[in-house]
């Protein structure tokens, strides 16, 4: 993506023509983010922050259902 400057949903696409992906989506998220900050990466700005909350958020989502679908 970062070299191609293709929109996720296009290199999506591309590759899903090859093979069968399944990215989660803390990695889409990551990737989205990519995309709409013009593929840069400001670690200082608040919507960096902020999608690291949601990251952060989402894990600990995974790791409650991971547990609640052990019984």
């Amino acid at each position: 993506m970062w070299r191609t400057k293709l929109s996720y949903e296009r290199v999506f696409e591309e590759v899903s023509r090859i093979r069968e992906i399944w990215p989660n989506i803390g990695f889409e998220l990551q990737l989205k983010y990519f995309e709409r900050r013009h593929f840069t990466f400001d670690t200082t700005s608040r919507a960096y922050r902020l999608l690291l909350v949601r990251l952060r958020l989402l894990s600990m989502t995974n790791r409650a259902l991971r547990f609640l679908l052990s019984f």
